[in-house]
């Protein structure tokens, strides 16, 4: 595979002329430097080798690299060593920063306002430590800002320039100044708090809460009334901010432009416990207990409609029992028959009756035939019986028992009631009303039936 920057070593001859470093793999490389990814075997620490083309002025280079050696930081990334390799190029060995750029961060969409806070407090500490020491950092945008894991900042690049290209650069004297080094603060916290540059003009996002949007206008446009002073205004104008949106008043007079000696902390985040092992038991015991009862209703019922489909045909319409003594049904309307003669165990013994001299006539009793109300309600029965075949034969086992009611009605003498109860099924309903029709109109003039 061809290097595409032949002019800077290989991963095998960096290590072979730097034999204190375990060269890992190479970061990036451009027209000015390259940047490789190294071990340091003696302090077991990774660590960022720089090779820089060869500059114009080498001596102007490795000043820039020492004062930026003097300043020792937590959230500034450290200058561990700088020189020339035997025969070489320039180098220079810097912390490895463990983290995520703030523009990737931000594009992931993983950052929320709330969350911003204490990362923008860190960033204002930071370049307001490198302006102490007489630095400015010149390029400080939302790629030079590391996030890491646990929420640790670190600032990158500080020292730097720009060259023609855009690209950072050692080989170039940083022309920035305060005032530059603040603006840049101000886009770089615009794109903290809402995940886009500031427009044109200095005019930030309407989403923002007005004190914090005072802060960003009073960085961003240095022709402000009340422009901020360095870093440590900008941060403790957050702090006033933050309490000031807690309050919910207007943002106060501008702080002075001196730093405070120890501004206050900021609040640290509220963790809320999670439930407890025989929370989570509790739970989980109940989830299953739910499942199986739910799962037991599914196969009741299932089963249920199971042995109704296969044994549909095996279910019997109750018929009546003839009861010993119980006389047989007559139809409506008919005379009631005498009563039975008592029988002659409870009377007693009667008398013999005499002979007669001559047997009397056997009179044969001549059938009438059936009238028509007899015949309707005949009728009214068979209907009713088929419709309760067909319910049977279809399993409408909410049908059925209105059907079975009404045939026992019918076999009890009773006529259907004038009025129907509530939840009759709709063809039992019709079946009745045809039948009180049809007897209506036979029974002219609203007479009861003989």
């Amino acid at each position: 595979m061809t290097d595409p920057h032949p002019a800077y070593p290989s991963l095998r001859d960096l290590a072979a002329r730097m034999p204190a470093f375990e060269v890992l793999r190479r970061l990036n490389s451009g027209g000015d430097s390259a940047v490789y990814l190294a071990r340091q075997k003696t302090l077991d620490r990774l660590v960022r080798i720089r090779i820089l083309r060869e500059p114009e002025a080498e001596e102007s280079v490795l000043e820039r690299f020492r004062q930026r050696a003097r300043l020792q930081h937590p959230l500034l990334t450290a200058v561990y060593d700088c020189g020339r390799m035997a025969g070489g190029p320039l180098y220079l060995i810097t912390e490895h920063a463990e983290g995520v750029p703030l523009a990737e961060v931000v594009a992931a969409g993983r950052l929320t306002p709330k969350q911003a806070y204490g990362p923008a407090l860190q960033l204002c500490e930071a370049l307001q430590a490198l302006h102490a020491h007489g630095l400015v950092h010149g390029c400080l945008n939302p790629r030079t800002v590391i996030l890491g894991s646990a929420g640790q900042l670190k600032l990158t690049g500080a020292g730097m320039a720009l060259n023609a290209s855009g690209e950072r650069t050692w080989l170039l004297a940083n022309s920035g100044n305060l005032q530059d080094d603040l603006q840049d603060l101000g886009r770089t916290l615009h794109v903290l708090f809402t995940g886009q540059e500031p427009e044109r003009g200095g005019r930030v996002s309407r989403d923002l809460p007005p004190p914090f949007a005072l802060v960003l206008r009073r960085c961003l446009d240095p022709q402000a009334s009340q422009p901020l002073a360095d870093a440590g205004a900008v941060r403790t104008a957050l702090i006033e901010a933050l309490q000031e949106g807690r309050k919910g008043s207007a943002p106060p007079a501008p702080a002075a432009a001196a730093r405070p000696s120890k501004p206050p902390p900021p609040p640290a985040p509220r963790c809320r416990p999670g439930p407890s092992l025989l929370q989570r038991l509790d739970a989980l015991l109940w989830d299953c207990l739910k499942v199986g009862l739910h799962l037991t209703i599914t196969v009741v019922s299932v089963a249920s409609l199971l042995l109704l489909y296969y044994f549909k045909d095996r279910i019997v319409i109750e018929q009546a029992v003839e009861r010993p003594g119980a006389l047989p049904p007559h139809p409506a309307g008919a005379v009631e028959p005498a009563e039975p003669p008592i029988p002659a165990a409870v009377m007693g013994a009667l008398p013999p009756v005499p002979a007669l001299s001559q047997q009397a006539p056997t009179v044969k009793p001549v059938p009438l035939p059936p009238s028509p109300l007899e015949e309707l309600r005949t009728l009214y029965v068979q209907s009713v019986q088929a419709a309760a075949q067909t319910a049977l034969n279809q399993v409408k086992l909410d049908v059925l028992p209105y059907l079975q009611r009404e045939l026992a009605l019918l076999r009890d003498g009773a006529e259907p009631p004038d009025t129907d109860e509530p939840g009759l099924p709709e063809g039992l309903r019709d079946l009745r009303q045809n039948y009180r029709d049809a007897r209506a109109r036979l029974q002219p003039n609203g007479s009861s039936p003989p």
